[in-house]
């Protein structure tokens, strides 16, 4: 008998198989020309160390704290808690560490402009040029960090352009920094409660605690003054402030005890 002839087609069989292929290949090619076109253009993004400033200073730092072990990151913490209790010295030998370790960390580089200026002449301190270089590198990259501004009048004030300074920081900083910048600007018109914004932030802020003491003890109140500067006390000021706390005590000529609450200062 003759062969039964097939009417239906062969399954497709292997040609399934490289259609697969086929498609995953290409899935493949695309995806791989996605991941570089990326990393070309994340290669291309500027960095703040590629500027001829922050590259010099970086160096520098690299070489003066080439032992630190990091990250950086716990450095830049510690030097805004040594900020935040008015120990300037500590705050720039810390964030000198953070930017030897992180010569692109923005935020390090702007605190350290802004402690630098507030305590020149320092041996880890930023010189007036090179905070000013500094910033305009960060303006280029990041014009809208809040920190900028304070660090624009910090070197106001360096310059001794106390109105400009305020300008630029303005009427009700959000900062500690701004906020400091304030208080130093104003000078002798600082108030008590220009004082008070800055340990509303920083409660142990020598500075902030000195100047309100100052502005109360001025006017013959005492009592309040050395009320602040316990609170200040407490909260883990240095020992400038005791030393006051005991100068009050003497030229007022009243035998208080040793501690005392923190006094509300009326407005």
């Amino acid at each position: 008998p003759s062969p039964r002839v097939r009417m239906r087609p062969k399954p497709p069989g292997h040609v399934w198989a490289w259609i697969v292929v086929a498609v995953s290949i290409v899935i493949f090619l695309a995806l791989g020309a996605w991941l570089t076109r990326t990393s070309v253009v994340e290669e291309r993004q500027p960095r703040l160390s590629d500027q001829d400033t922050v590259h010099r200073l970086a160096r520098r730092f690299k070489e003066r704290w080439r032992q630190v072990p990091g990250p950086p990151s716990i450095y830049l913490a510690q030097g805004i808690a040594a900020y935040r209790r008015g120990d300037v010295p500590e705050a720039v030998r810390r964030l000198g560490m953070s930017v030897a370790l992180h010569p692109d960390g923005v935020d390090a580089w702007l605190w350290l402009v802004v402690a630098s200026l507030e305590q020149p002449a320092m041996d880890d301190s930023l010189s007036a040029s090179d905070s000013g270089a500094l910033v305009y590198a960060v303006g280029q990259l990041r014009p809208n960090h809040p920190l900028l501004p304070v660090a624009l009048g910090r070197i106001a004030l360096h310059q001794g352009a106390n109105e400009r300074a305020l300008i630029s920081v303005g009427a009700r900083p959000e900062t500690l920094p701004g906020r400091v910048l304030r208080l130093q600007a104003m000078g002798s018109k600082a108030t008590v409660m220009d004082a008070q914004s800055v340990l509303s932030l920083a409660p142990a802020h020598t500075g902030a605690c000195l100047v309100a003491a100052r502005v109360m003890s001025d006017s013959g109140a005492y009592r309040e003054a050395i009320g602040i500067l316990d609170g200040c006390l407490g909260a883990g000021a240095g020992v400038s402030v005791a030393k006051r706390i005991a100068e009050l005590r003497t030229s007022s000529g009243s035998d208080w005890p040793e501690t005392l609450d923190s006094t509300a200062v009326p407005d």
